[in-house]
């Protein structure tokens, strides 16, 4: 996950019309060219093509007649300004991708979270803000002693909310990074960024966690304490932009980095005991996710979708209308595929295998986290 201060899996592949790659999916691929051997990034790495679009896709397969509502995904999407290309994926400007499902059918788009930081960057052709691992390059001596003036009061530091997104009980939609100016909210129909997420209360400082538990009655985040080890425990009601402080949580060093990448539960099970959680995994030898993985906790077993050549985003669990067992719904998944194309992905959340894809058609870089917003 995104910080501005600096599997489980079983060999089981699980799929339906999986599309072939000639070859494995690497950081770089090696691709002839008159004789000598170039590198070429995959397009989850690259920059998206367009700063908008928007369209209803073609299904292979079928959409549960049932699936009413719209998936948000964030994550970085413009890897360069001008001619300089960014150092790291987190650096990347937030592209958000909608998967609008309706009867059966599927309408996408996508859009550039309007931050001060892009604007500031695509009007100046520079960067402006201090990003991940990018700083703005100071002209003289003078810009580089108010370069870290705001660096310490935040000033300096970057609004662009690329990691996640989320629907607060109330229905507004928020973008958020870890510094606390990176909360923008958004119009969840037409992508449009509707400007800056303000707290009104007084707790301050200057980062916080960008995965908070949001449930219908609350929002739960994390303020770290830079002071002393552990975080300040913080809740938001629905209707409000005040937080309240509610207890200390801290962890012992060694247990700081345990877990599985890109893990989601059954939103209804958040805070309660579950059995099932969907996750990202590695088919080796690549280290970087490249499969969706469904984890059966109680029996210790898993179920793989893996399709040669593609990086595919956090898998997320939409639940039937009336489900009584925990993984009875559909697992949606953004693909970026090996061939330069990217597709929404469909899995059963029962069985795991693919039911549905639809090719969106351009390629699509690589995302981070996502939510659901149900229709009324």
């Amino acid at each position: 996950m995104p910080s501005l201060y600096n599997g489980l899996r079983t060999k089981c592949k699980v799929q339906a019309s999986v599309v072939t790659s000639t070859e494995s999916i690497r950081d770089e691929k090696d691709i002839v060219k008159g004789g000598s051997t170039q590198k070429s990034k995959h397009v989850a790495w690259q920059s998206v093509a367009r700063e908008s679009w928007e369209g209803e896709l073609a299904v292979d397969g079928y959409i549960p007649k049932w699936l009413n509502g719209t998936y948000l995904r964030n994550g970085p999407g413009k890897f360069h300004v001008g001619d300089y290309n960014f150092r790291h994926l987190f650096d990347g400007y937030s592209t958000l991708v909608r998967l609008h499902f309706e009867n059966g059918r599927l309408i996408a788009g996508h859009a550039q979270l309007e931050s001060e930081a892009y604007k500031a960057a695509k009007n100046n052709n520079k960067i402006c803000y201090r990003e991940f691992s990018e700083v703005p390059k100071a002209e003289n001596f003078f810009e580089y002693v108010g370069d870290l003036a705001g660096l310490f009061s935040g000033a300096s530091l970057t609004d662009n909310a690329n990691t996640g997104v989320i629907r607060l009980g109330d229905g507004r939609v928020v973008c958020l990074t870890e510094t606390m100016k990176g909360s923008i909210q958004i119009n969840p129909t037409t992508l449009e960024t509707m400007g800056k997420f303000e707290y009104t209360d007084k707790l301050g400082g200057l980062i916080r966690s960008a995965h908070p538990m949001v449930f219908d009655t609350e929002f739960i985040t994390l303020l770290p304490d830079l002071i002393k080890p552990g975080y300040d425990v913080v809740r938001m009601l629905p209707g409000t932009k005040e937080r309240t402080l509610i207890g200390r949580a801290a962890l012992p060093a060694e247990e700081h980095g345990k877990g599985m990448d890109m893990c989601s539960v059954n939103p209804k099970y958040i805070g309660k005991p579950y059995r099932y959680a969907y996750a990202c995994g590695a088919e080796r030898p690549f280290n970087f996710p490249n499969t969706l993985t469904k984890i059966d906790l109680k029996e210790k077993i898993a179920k793989n979708w893996y399709d040669e050549g593609g990086v595919p985003s956090e898998p997320f669990f939409v639940g039937q209308p009336g489900a009584e067992k925990e993984d009875d719904g559909v697992v949606i998944s953004l693909i970026s595929d090996g061939n330069g194309d990217g597709y929404a992905l469909v899995l059963d959340g029962s069985t795991f295998t693919e039911i549905g894809r639809a090719k969106v058609p351009y390629g699509l870089p690589y995302g981070l986290h996502g939510c659901w917003v149900p229709t009324p």
